[in-house]
């Protein structure tokens, strides 16, 4: 029998004369070379509801594995979707009537995102990469941007999510363009930031320019903390991920108090700050204001 409702199946030669059966999902048409795997894959679209979703599940669930499916990267390009209540994307004014549908039909994946059409191959079709909010890291399919967008909203920065997205997508394509320059050994290996040394004796990356280190000890569990200092407003983070994720956002607006205004929004960003609600006080002047 089919593995569900709507499924197809052909009957393909094998090995030379070995006749075998291959099933194919009824909405994207995914071609499975054995019953077993497509079974796996009808139990994913009868609890996730969708073939999209199913298949980026599980992709995952294969990674590192025979996925069973005849060439399966092209089902990793997203279908046009037309249901988000994500406001679409303005495209730009050098792209043709086509692209401009083409975009207003496919919203960006959150709010900020920006896009660009990019020709992959010589003479073929543009497609639409999608570029993220803080780090401008450049996606080339929008279902993985979709999927790094979720970890945004999970961890509150740019940062955390790259590293859980690095962590999923292990054995993976990315689709994403220059992938390694946005970890942050990569970022580290190219900063001109020159170390700091710490009150222990041993040495540490500043986030940027102008930060400052200082060793804290936790009452907890009686261990020293290193945190860091902006530059401007003394924020003081407690962890060097948080920190690198607000020198991000001070170099892209310019100022410490638009940046503070833009990652104070989120809960979890305010939790690696010492007294946050210190930096949202008037009394404290906006450098550049």
């Amino acid at each position: 029998p089919p593995p569900g409702p709507g499924w197809k199946c052909k009957r393909v030669v094998e090995s030379g004369e070995i006749h075998r059966w291959h099933w194919i999902s009824p909405t994207r048409n995914i071609e499975f070379r054995r019953w077993a795997p497509a079974g796996e894959f009808e139990k994913l679209r009868h609890e996730l509801g969708d073939e999209m979703r199913a298949w980026e599940e599980y992709r995952k669930r294969k990674a590192g594995s025979d996925t069973c499916v005849v060439s399966p990267s092209k089902y990793d390009v997203d279908p046009i979707e037309t249901n988000s209540p994500t406001t679409p994307v303005v495209n730009d004014g050098d792209s043709n009537h086509t692209e401009e549908i083409l975009t207003a039909r496919k919203p960006p994946p959150g709010p900020g995102w920006k896009h660009k059409f990019v020709v992959e191959v010589a003479g073929g079709q543009r497609q639409c990469y999608w570029i993220s909010p803080v780090r401008n890291i450049e996606f080339r399919r929008r279902p993985q941007a979709c999927e790094f967008e979720k970890l945004r909203l999970k961890f509150g920065n740019e940062v955390q999510a790259w590293e859980e997205y690095r962590k999923i997508k292990v054995g993976l394509s990315t689709c994403v363009v220059s992938a390694s320059k946005f970890d942050m050994g990569g970022v580290e290996e190219k900063s001109t930031t020159e170390a700091v040394a710490t009150p222990n004796g041993t040495s540490t990356t500043a986030p940027g320019p102008g930060w400052k280190y200082k060793l804290v000890s936790n009452a907890d569990d009686s261990q020293n903390r290193g945190h860091w200092m902006s530059p401007t407003r003394n924020i003081e983070f407690r962890r060097r991920e948080a920190a690198w994720e607000f020198e991000v956002l001070r170099q892209t607006f310019g100022n410490e108090g638009q940046a503070w205004l833009e990652y104070g929004k989120v809960q979890a960003n305010r939790e690696a700050v010492v007294l946050p609600g210190h930096y949202d006080d008037d009394d404290h002047p906006v450098e550049e204001r």
